[in-house]
């Protein structure tokens, strides 16, 4: 087998390899006891050593071995298969073996009927069935193939055919399969061919070639690269090549073909199909990439930067509202005590609640601290946003003192992409956005150029209240940077995309319709190496994950807290586990600091706070739910 995990044994072809034996060889050709009852059936040593080890080197690798592997097998293993059936020299045993013609293949015969294996020939169709959908919905080349080729064989228990034979079938398919796809790529640009060769030509005097200097990124996120982006992004998409399908092609095989579009030394027909992909990826890429550094912008740039200063100004700040916010709580606190009935401790006697807001009055003006209350009055007048603002009022009003910035980039904001709606709320953003251009300029705009839907909150206060604004007027720098904000966060919710991007673009763009699905739902899954039924399927892994993990379980330490690490790497607690609440005797003064030891109010928990309370709190408790 091989050196990796799925083959310990040799190359990506199963095989005894030369030399030294890796650690742990020997266990593949352990015997199990059904197995040593078939090989005692045979008459003679040689034959019963012979037979245990096409057995077990088909159990282990998935062939029979020919007759030099049998004669050259190493001394370890043939004495450790002989030793379990008590033969002294195997070597000189196994060396009488097959010298009556026929014998090796009857034997063969016998134990792919006994163990249910089943030869090449009878599983070569399917497995070229499946070699086809993998290839044509990965990117695996020929090694990885063989390795999978190999696999899928052993969990199908066909036998393995001999390694040139089951390697060209791989190369065959790939190629096929590679070669199919570079004639669609191209079938659509039969007539533009040269087009496609000038994209990875070299010009005279110049470094690179006009696709590779498209591929290269549109540099660090700031205002002054953000023209460049959508820029960049206008070119790709005015080269005028339709995007390739990725229903038809898959998105992984599309971005491995591309990179060899730069690659002079690949054939001509493969280069002018990666230059087809690599377009196509690009012209993802290129709005993708568009998107991201305007996205960056508003979140570290505009949002971000005017959060930044208000949290620094809230922190010098927060002393003074404390304080007033604490004046206020008591002068509040002893007001609200005048509407409730008080009974003096000295005298028992009951005083009425304040009734008249003259006596209130006469309350207020009697106040030793008055002048405070009304100094810690104005402090939260000033500082604590208005009545049906928000938090978020001193952020905004901050990015509304960077109106010149969005002044300049607002063009290109706009026009640079194709942006689309996914929902009715979206749409209003992106007409509200694409109308910003004619009113950006003017200060103010009447109430009827505006979106009155998308002002809510602070947006609200700052843009219909502030001084300066007459009744019927809008504050243009206060509704351009509301719309700007929700349609940032309408971007990242995708229900604004951009057309033809792929991290921004349309979720729903490249799902399948239901009649495209059952098309592909066949190949798809056999490609997968996945059964159609997938509730059965998915039931059969969380049976296996529930036994796996109770197995896992049943290893750890019973006095120790551990947890799952973000790797998925068991982490083990040196703290002792906490006392078992169900092992907490539970009694009276146990209940007074709360609940039972269960953290549940039983019936017994209700009768003592009945008792406890009295009353009124007997009423209350019987509303208490019990187990």
């Amino acid at each position: 087998m091989s050196t990796s995990s799925s083959y310990p044994l040799g190359r990506d072809y199963p095989s005894i390899p030369d030399g030294d034996l890796p650690a742990g060889l020997l266990a593949f050709f352990d015997l199990t006891e059904s197995e040593v009852e078939l090989i005692l059936t045979k008459r003679g040593p040689q034959n019963r050593l012979g037979f245990a080890i096409q057995l077990t080197f088909l159990r282990s690798l998935g062939r029979f071995p020919k007759p030099q592997e049998i004669a050259s097998l190493p001394r370890p293993v043939v004495e450790h298969v002989a030793a379990q059936l008590h033969i002294s020299d195997g070597v000189a045993v196994l060396s009488t073996y097959g010298s009556h013609d026929g014998l090796t293949r009857r034997h063969a015969k016998e134990i792919r009927s006994a163990c249910g294996w089943k030869p090449y020939s009878k599983g070569e169709a399917a497995l070229k069935s499946m070699l086809v959908s993998r290839a044509t919905y990965t990117e695996e080349g020929v090694k990885a193939l063989l390795r999978r080729a190999v696999a899928w064989l052993r969990e199908q228990r066909i036998e393995l055919s001999g390694e040139r034979t089951l390697t060209d079938l791989v190369r065959s398919v790939r190629g096929a399969s590679d070669q199919e796809m570079w004639q669609a790529l191209l079938a659509p640009y039969a007539d533009r061919l040269s087009e496609l060769d000038r994209l990875t030509a070299v010009p005279d005097n110049e470094r690179k070639s006009p696709l590779a200097e498209l591929q290269r990124g549109p540099g660090k996120p700031a205002w002054t690269n953000l023209a460049g982006a959508f820029a960049r992004n206008h070119e790709v998409q005015s080269l005028g090549l339709p995007p390739a399908d990725t229903r038809v092609f898959s998105a992984r095989r599309l971005s491995h073909l591309a990179r060899f579009a730069t690659e002079h030394e690949v054939q001509r027909t493969k280069r002018r199909a990666a230059t087809v992909a690599a377009v196509a990826r690009l012209t993802e890429t290129a709005a993708d990439d568009a998107v991201d550094m305007l996205v960056h912008l508003i979140a570290n740039d505009l949002i971000g930067r005017a959060r930044r200063r208000t949290e620094k100004e809230r922190s010098a700040i927060f002393p003074d509202l404390a304080h007033s916010a604490a004046v206020m709580r008591e002068v509040g606190k002893d007001l609200l005590d005048t509407r409730h009935e008080k009974v003096d401790a000295e005298t028992g006697e009951i005083i009425p609640p304040v009734a008249d807001t003259m006596t209130v009055r006469e309350f207020l003006d009697k106040l030793e601290d008055m002048p405070a209350f009304e100094a810690a009055v104005t402090v939260a007048g000033e500082l604590a946003p208005a009545m049906g603002s928000d938090s978020d009022e001193a952020r905004r009003a901050k990015m509304i003192k960077r109106i010149d910035l969005l002044k300049t980039y607002l063009p290109h904001i706009v026009g640079g992409l194709a942006y689309r709606h996914g929902t009715p709320e979206a749409r209003h953003v992106l007409d509200a956005l694409w109308s910003l251009t004619d009113l950006i300029d003017r200060p103010a705009i009447s109430r009827a150029e505006a979106d009155e839907r998308l002002l809510t909150g602070s947006w609200k206060e700052l843009a219909l209240r502030a001084p300066h604004l007459s009744p019927e007027m809008v504050d243009t720098a206060a509704y351009a940077f509301c719309v700007v904000e929700r349609f940032y966060s309408r971007l990242l919710r995708r229900e604004i995309f951009v057309e033809g991007a792929s991290k921004w673009g349309n979720p729903e763009a490249d799902l399948p319709s239901p009649t495209e699905w059952a098309a592909l739902r066949a190949s798809v899954s056999k490609s997968l190496g996945l059964p159609l039924d997938a509730v059965a399927h998915l039931k059969r892994l969380g049976q296996e994950l529930h036994t796996k993990t109770r197995a896992i379980a049943e290893r750890l330490p019973k006095d120790r807290q551990f947890q799952v690490s973000d790797g998925g790497r068991l982490v083990l607690s040196t703290a002792p586990l906490p006392p078992d609440p169900k092992g907490c005797p539970v009694t009276a003064g146990h209940r007074r600091g709360g609940l039972g030891a269960s953290g549940v109010i039983t019936a017994s928990d209700s009768a003592w706070i009945a008792k406890r309370a009295g009353p009124q709190a007997t009423a209350r408790s019987s509303q208490l739910p019990t187990m």
